[in-house]
């Protein structure tokens, strides 16, 4: 034997594991907070982990942001980072939900750099806003007369208003909306102007 040499080559297999979490829905101009839950069950400690949101969905300003960085995780610890951001007011018209994705960007183990292929996602549907309003006419803007009867009502007789109701969709597209409403003790329903409503004289 002429020479001989040794290495030791220590095999490291870290691991990380991500979960991010959000509201379920938002609205145009909600407060969006996203929490992140990062934990190593790897044998070795991780340090100088960064994390990066990513968003589509064109409903928040940033396209993506940049976590705090994690100086050293050790192994089988976790912790949790935590990132808020508002929902775009008026809402694109295009959108109709949020997806995060989380992913590590970058992070050291045992000196070196590591790479890390895992990545967590979470969506959040975008509802769109909806005012109403409600209103008993006698006459019309231009005076003309819509009901009918004595005005002021009299005890013993019959007054006829049109009650219009008023539905504005903002902050997003809807459908299948129904919108329901109780007419009071003392009031009769005698016809509708549309054939999208209708009545239940069971329940008034």
């Amino acid at each position: 034997l002429q020479a001989e040499d040794r290495h030791t080559v220590k095999v490291i297999n870290p691991e990380l594991s991500l979960k991010i979490s959000a509201p379920g829905s938002a609205q145009a101009g909600d407060q969006l907070k996203y929490e992140v839950t990062i934990s190593n069950p790897s044998k070795v400690a991780i340090s100088d982990i960064v994390l990066e949101l990513t968003f589509t969905g064109d409903a928040v300003d940033a396209t993506s942001a940049t976590l705090d960085t994690i100086m050293e995780l050790p192994s089988g610890d976790e912790t949790t980072l935590s990132y808020t951001t508002v929902v775009k007011d008026p809402l694109p018209e295009s959108a109709n939900a949020i997806v995060a994705t989380l992913a590590v960007t970058s992070a050291t183990v045992a000196g070196g750099e590591a790479e890390f292929e895992e990545t967590a996602e979470v969506s959040t549907t975008l509802q769109g806003t909806l005012e109403l309003s409600a209103e008993g006419r006698y006459f019309a803007d231009d005076l003309s007369r819509l009901g009918s009867g004595p005005l002021p009502p009299t005890v013993g007789k019959t007054t006829i208003y049109v009650i219009r109701w008023t539905m504005t969709a903002g902050g997003g597209e809807m459908a299948d909306a129904t919108v329901q409403t109780t007419l009071p003790d003392g009031v009769s329903y005698e016809s509708s102007g549309d054939d999208k409503v209708s009545f239940d004289s069971s329940t008034n």
